[in-house]
């Protein structure tokens, strides 16, 4: 859904070809992906911004640390789509404030978790222990956990090299020339 969601940002906001962006992005996307952690690729991310997408190293060099360590888009979903789910499996009833609380309390934990595997666990700890969810469901969470971070970790980390774009226009700094420019085949 977040891909998605960027792609149409890449689209309507800052004027580049989503499918040109995919293409380059997918190495990146691979490496985060094994990694586990958008803030283990800073690296490759930085200079992949540099060489392949023409934001300048001002701009890259401060929005893909701050995002990586505050931009929890993925993180965000996650906890949200879990919650809401192991809600209705245990047959706890949320009402439309219970609904607020739950998406408040997803946000702050998202913004202050730690950048360490295993942290959405203990997310998922608080959060079902204040809605009343029975804690044995995160038995069924820690079998997937490490694949779950892997997927978002690269949300993540997708999500700031979309923002570092939207900065590097907004600054006019943005060489779209570069950006838009196709990957070329492989194949010979």
């Amino acid at each position: 859904i977040m891909i998605i969601v960027y792609c149409t940002f890449l689209t309507a906001k800052i004027r580049v070809k989503p499918i040109i962006f995919l293409k380059k992005y997918i190495p990146i996307m691979k490496d985060v992906f094994l990694k586990g952690s958008s803030l283990a690729a800073i690296p490759l991310t930085l200079r992949f911004c540099k060489r392949q997408l023409g934001i300048p190293q001002n701009v890259s060099s401060f929005v893909i640390p701050l995002g990586a360590t505050i931009n929890m888009d993925g993180t965000c979903v996650c906890l949200s789509i879990v919650c809401l789910f192991f809600a209705r499996i245990c047959g706890v009833n949320l009402s439309g404030s219970d609904i607020a609380i739950l998406l408040f309390m997803v946000f702050v934990l998202s913004l202050g978790a730690p950048i360490a595997p295993g942290t959405i666990i203990l997310c998922m700890a608080t959060l079902f222990g204040q809605m009343g969810i029975s804690l044995e469901g995160l038995s069924l969470l820690i079998g997937i956990n490490f694949i779950l971070e892997m997927l978002l970790g690269m949300v993540n980390s997708m999500g700031d090299v979309v923002i570092a774009l939207d900065v590097a226009k907004r600054e006019g700094t943005l060489n779209y020339e570069i950006c838009n420019k196709p990957v070329k085949s492989k194949r010979k």
